[in-house]
């Protein structure tokens, strides 16, 4: 009987802890998004201002910036400094195939830094300042998706595995 209270409470406590961490999940995807707006942000200052080019500004960048982000900048930097990679594109997208299981982006945003990255040299001084701004926009708009999520999930989540957990031990009682 006490072993069967035991295992009940077990499973109990494991789905409490799937539901908090699936909610920790989602709560991590609002601050990495956060961080990589703001690693934008910076980004363009150190380009447009202060006139840096893109593998020194984004080893700047990454120094100022918390891991992942800054791993994911790094790597960036390293890319383009090395001759692994032809261009900013391919640099972009061989970071972000290393850095995923780290950084918790949806497809949405990683698909908002490739087409920076794509459009990246391609245009003048005023083309990418809008090609920057429209990034900017972009990710600002993911980051408020997310945050809406977040404040609807992150709750459910949790009260989720402690019901499942609940009605999983009634039924095997």
């Amino acid at each position: 009987m006490q072993l069967k209270i035991v295992i009940l409470l077990l499973i109990v406590i494991i789905c409490s802890f799937l539901g908090f961490q699936l909610s920790e999940t989602v709560k991590l995807r609002v601050k990495h998004l956060s961080q990589m707006l703001n690693a934008v942000v910076y980004l363009q200052n150190e380009i447009f201002y202060s006139l840096t080019p893109l593998p020194e500004a984004l080893v700047r960048v990454s120094n100022r910036k918390e891991k992942p982000i800054s791993t994911f900048l790094q790597d960036i930097s390293n890319l383009l400094y090395s001759s692994e990679v032809n261009n900013i594109n391919s640099a972009f997208s061989k970071a972000i195939d290393k850095n995923k299981d780290e950084l918790m982006l949806e497809t949405d945003d990683y698909g908002v830094l490739l087409e920076l990255s794509n459009s990246l040299g391609s245009t003048d001084l005023n083309g990418q300042k809008k090609i920057f701004e429209i990034a900017i926009r972009n990710l600002e708009d993911n980051l408020n998706q997310a945050t809406e999520k977040a404040k609807k999930n992150v709750k459910m989540y949790r009260v989720l595995g402690v019901s499942m957990g609940l009605v999983i031990a009634i039924f095997l009682i």
